[in-house]
């Protein structure tokens, strides 16, 4: 048998008794449904969170490529004022 430790909540009643309901309907244990959801859940949250750091990552290189942009504008504006000069 695997190592396990117990993992409890509290639920409102009413929320309980529809889990139950729905359990015994499909004729599986609510641990078994529970623990399913729960890695279901963590996989979703995992997922959720990849797509925000990659989100935020590609935002990250949009704002430094406008900054270069911005950067290289200032440069060249300066090189025709100093030509004009000459």
């Amino acid at each position: 048998m695997k190592d396990t430790v117990r993992l409890s909540f509290n639920v409102p009643v009413q929320e309980h008794i529809v889990i139950k309901t729905e359990c015994v309907t499909a004729r599986i244990p609510m641990k078994d449904f529970l623990h399913e959801l729960v890695l279901l859940g963590l996989k979703e949250y995992q997922k959720k969170k990849h797509q925000e750091k990659l989100k935020e990552s590609v935002q990250r290189a949009q704002e430094e490529k406008e900054g270069e942009q911005q950067s290289k504008s200032k440069d060249e504006e300066l090189e025709n004022l100093l030509e004009g000069r000459e």
